[in-house]
């Protein structure tokens, strides 16, 4: 099993740290660029990356799988300045081994797949070798905490109070829940554009921590119905679905039969999830990429195509009934607009 030790950092320095700490495993030159990780395909294939979001506030995240097996080792720092959310995504095994020498498998399940350190304890993340490493670091400092979050005012378990307001070390497990889930498998599979990156990863990295906030106030989670796994598995259709929007819909059947669920329950487990049904959440995908490539000067003709309608005169119809305006219009009015 390789090692890679690692310290707790918002600094962009912990890319290149990295970096050089997996290329000394592996024996293999590892580069960044545009704030990910470069792997050649002998050491992982996917993605590592790291965005400096704010003065005190950093986001990692990783969707890969490594070679061989890795284990990541976290040593403590003599001050306990800096706090870390991890949220783990992955459909494997990932034991994390916290200082006391507890291992807890944070993957495969809803169950302790929220971990929350500070740089005073060390620990331990050593994942299945089978399998996508799928993960989300929000690091802060305890100054930035302390700015955007009222610990006095928090209603926090008063041990838990206490070791905040005193800055002593704590680690500690949570389980995911649905809202984390969405928003941290948000984190992992967009490709926001690079004028925006910075605010898309701010925006939710601060959600994130604001929900963890809530949930140790009222740690009473309303998933038990749902399983991480059908979760997964719906999760991943849509964004399958979403980047093939020239495509007609697949049909309910289609896709239900591809989970190993019925057409109800895959299509009310969809809902649970999105807060709309199937045709309705695709059809508003669709038509926001429509108004998008629009705004863009693109020709009606290869939007209606772009977003699935071979047919212009059905697609300016779904269109009309959406915006309640043509697309032609839709375009002229922004070119006013703009012009």
């Amino acid at each position: 099993m390789l090692e890679f030790e690692y310290s707790l950092t918002t600094s962009p320095k912990i890319l290149e740290n990295a970096a050089e700490a997996i290329g000394a495993a592996f024996g293999e030159k590892i580069h960044t660029k545009n704030n990910a990780l470069v792997f050649p395909p002998s050491v992982a294939t996917g993605k590592g990356e790291f965005y400096s979001l704010d003065l005190g506030l950093g986001l990692s995240l990783m969707d890969c799988r490594f070679t061989k097996e890795v284990k990541f080792i976290r040593k403590p720092l003599l001050i306990n300045d800096f706090h870390i959310v991890h949220f783990n995504l992955s459909s494997m095994p990932v034991w994390v081994t916290t200082q006391n020498g507890d291992s807890v498998d944070v993957g495969t399940d809803w169950k302790n797949a929220v971990y929350y350190g500070t740089s005073g304890l060390g620990a331990e993340l050593y994942p299945a070798p089978e399998g996508n490493l799928r993960m989300v670091n929000i690091i802060f400092s305890r100054a930035w905490l302390i700015k955007h979050y009222d610990i006095e005012k928090t209603p926090l378990h008063p041990g838990l109070a206490r070791e905040f307001l005193m800055d002593q070390p704590v680690q500690f497990f949570m389980d995911l829940d649905l809202r984390l889930l969405l928003i941290a498998e948000e984190i992992l599979v967009s490709t926001p554009p690079t004028y925006m990156q910075r605010l898309f990863y701010e925006g939710c990295a601060k959600r994130l921590v604001a929900l963890v906030a809530d949930r140790l106030a009222r740690p009473v989670c309303n998933d038990e119905k749902l399983k991480f796994s059908e979760v997964s598995t719906v999760m991943a259709i849509k964004e399958r679905v979403s980047r093939a929007l020239d495509k007609p819909l697949p049909p309910l059947e289609e896709l239900s039969a591809e989970c190993a669920m019925s057409k109800t329950k895959f299509a009310s487990l969809f809902k649970a999830i999105y807060h709309k049904n199937y045709s309705d959440y695709f059809l508003q995908t669709k038509m926001q990429k429509a108004a998008e490539l629009l705004l863009k000067g693109s020709p009606v003709s290869e939007v209606g195509h772009a977003v699935g309608y071979n047919n212009l005169s059905h697609f300016a119809k779904a269109f009309k009934d959406y915006f309640n305006t043509t697309p032609k219009l839709y375009q002229k009015g922004a070119k006013i607009i703009k012009g």
